[in-house]
C-alpha cells in the first residue's frame, strides 16, 4: 500500500488514476441524499482550474496533464422538453481545447465572454479565442516562478500571481506587463476588484492580504501576517466587508479600509478552505479540504447548509458559479478528477426559511419574555402599593383609637 501526497497546484509525485467513466455525466451515487446534486463529469487526470462563463452555462477546466475542456450543455428543444426530459437531464458537450505543455495552473473567461486565459507550469500565458476555439496569443517566461492565480479585471487586461509572491500587470493588447509589485514572500492565491475596478485585493500564503490602487498599480496597505496561510478572498456585504479563507478552516474578516488586521473569525469547517466564490452579498460558497461544499452566512456568522460533497475526503480545490440565471442558481466544483454541478437554490432557500423560521421564533421568546418580565414587575408595583395602603390604613386607625380613649 502506497500513501501519496498532493500538492494540487505542485506535480511532485502525483499519479494519475486510471480513466474509468469516460466523458459524459456519471450514474449519481445515492442520489436521495445529495439533493443538491445534478449531475457529474468525469476526466482524464486531475482537475486543477476552473472557471464559469459569465453569461452561458458553459465552464472551462484545465488538467494537470496539461490538457483543458470547453463543457456546455447541449440544447433542448420544446419536443424534447414535454417529452419528460428535465433539464438535469440534458447532456453536455466537453471540446478538447489545445493543451499546454506543462500542467494547466489557472483558467479565466474574459468579461466579455470571448476568450480564455490560461497560464500552466511551463510559465506560459495563453490567449484562446472561443468560437473559433484556437489559441490566437501565447507569451512565454512571464514569470520567473510558475503561475499560481490570475484574476481578470478587464476585458484585455490580466493579474496573475506566482509561487514566488510576484504580481505581475498585463495588458493583452500590447502582450506584454505593464507593472509588477513584489511585496510578498510566498505564492499568491487568490484576487478580488471592486466593483468601480479600483481596488484590488490578493491573498497570499505568507498569511497576508494586500490592498492594491489598481489604477496606479501600487499597493496601498498590507495587512498584519496571520498564523495561517490565506487561500481565497471574496469581497461581501455592498464591499463593507472581506471575507479570506485559510489554512486551519478560519473565514477572518476584514472591514473595508481597516486592513491592519481581522474584526472577526469564523470558524466551523473542519479543514482548510481552499477557495470561495460569492453567491449574493451576504453569502458565499467554501469549498474545503475534506471534500464539501458549504453554503455560510457573513454577519450573522453561520454556516447555512451544507450543498453536497465529493466523497471520500477528495479536497475541494475549486468552486465556481454561473450568473446567468439568478433564479436558478447553479455551482460547479471540482475534487481530483471529477467535477459536480450543484442546484443551491432549494438548499438555500431551505436554510433561509428555517433561519427565518428560528429568529421569528426566538422573537416571539423575547417578546413572551419581555411580557412576563413586564407584568411580573407590574404585579410587584402592584403589591408594593397595596402594602403601603394598608400600612396607612393601620396607621389611621391606630391613631383613631388612641384619640378615642381621650
Amino acid at each position: 500500500f502506497t500513501l501519496v501526497i498532493v500538492n494540487l497546484k505542485s506535480e511532485a509525485n502525483y499519479r494519475a488514476r486510471p480513466f474509468s467513466t469516460g466523458f459524459g455525466i456519471s450514474p449519481i451515487d445515492n442520489m436521495a441524499a445529495e439533493v443538491n446534486l445534478l449531475g457529474e463529469l468525469e476526466f482524464s487526470d486531475w482537475v486543477t482550474s476552473l472557471d464559469c462563463h459569465p453569461s452561458e452555462e458553459i465552464f472551462v477546466s484545465g488538467l494537470i496533464n496539461g490538457e483543458m475542456f470547453l463543457c456546455k450543455r447541449c440544447s433542448v428543444d420544446v419536443s424534447q422538453s414535454e417529452s419528460g426530459n428535465s433539464r438535469e437531464d440534458v447532456p453536455w458537450n466537453k471540446t478538447e481545447l489545445p493543451a499546454h505543455s506543462g500542467s494547466c495552473r489557472v483558467t479565466r473567461f474574459s468579461k466579455d465572454g470571448q476568450s480564455i486565459y490560461s497560464s500552466s507550469r511551463d510559465r506560459s500565458l495563453s490567449v484562446l479565442d472561443v468560437e473559433s476555439q484556437r489559441v490566437v496569443r501565447r507569451i512565454h517566461g512571464v514569470h520567473a516562478s510558475p503561475v499560481y492565480s490570475m484574476h481578470v479585471t478587464a476585458n484585455h487586461k490580466v493579474v496573475t500571481g506566482d509561487d514566488g509572491g510576484h504580481v505581475k500587470f498585463w495588458d493583452m493588447r500590447q502582450d506584454k506587463c505593464v507593472s509588477e509589485l513584489k511585496e510578498n514572500s510566498d505564492f499568491i492565491s487568490d484576487f478580488a476588484t471592486s466593483s468601480d475596478r479600483s481596488i484590488l485585493l490578493f491573498t497570499s500564503g505568507d498569511g497576508t492580504l494586500s490592498c492594491c490602487d489598481l489604477r496606479k498599480k501600487s499597493l496601498l496597505e498590507k495587512s498584519d501576517q496571520c498564523e495561517s496561510e490565506l487561500l481565497c478572498v471574496e469581497i461581501v456585504k455592498g464591499e463593507t466587508k472581506v471575507v479570506v479563507g485559510d489554512g486551519e478552516g478560519v473565514i477572518g474578516l476584514y472591514t473595508w479600509n481597516l486592513w491592519g488586521d481581522v474584526t472577526d473569525r469564523f470558524t466551523g469547517h473542519p479543514q482548510s478552505v481552499d477557495c470561495m466564490v460569492k453567491v449574493s452579498p451576504s453569502v458565499v460558497c467554501t469549498g474545503c479540504m475534506d471534500g464539501s461544499v458549504r453554503a455560510c452566512q457573513i454577519l450573522p456568522n453561520r454556516i447555512l447548509t451544507e450543498i453536497g460533497s465529493h466523497g471520500d475526503g477528495l479536497p475541494v480545490s475549486n468552486v465556481a458559479i454561473f450568473s446567468g440565471d439568478e433564479n436558478n442558481v447553479r455551482l460547479v466544483s471540482s475534487a481530483e478528477h471529477g467535477v459536480r454541478l450543484w442546484s443551491l437554490n432549494d438548499a438555500l432557500r431551505k436554510s433561509l426559511k428555517r433561519l427565518s423560521l428560528d429568529s421569528h421564533s426566538s422573537d416571539s421568546s423575547e417578546e413572551e419574555e419581555k411580557k412576563r418580565t413586564k407584568k411580573k414587575k407590574t404585579k410587584k408595583i402592584s403589591t408594593k402599593i397595596k402594602r403601603k395602603r394598608n400600612k396607612h390604613t393601620s396607621s389611621e386607625k391606630g391613631n383613631t383609637a388612641f384619640f378615642s380613649d381621650l
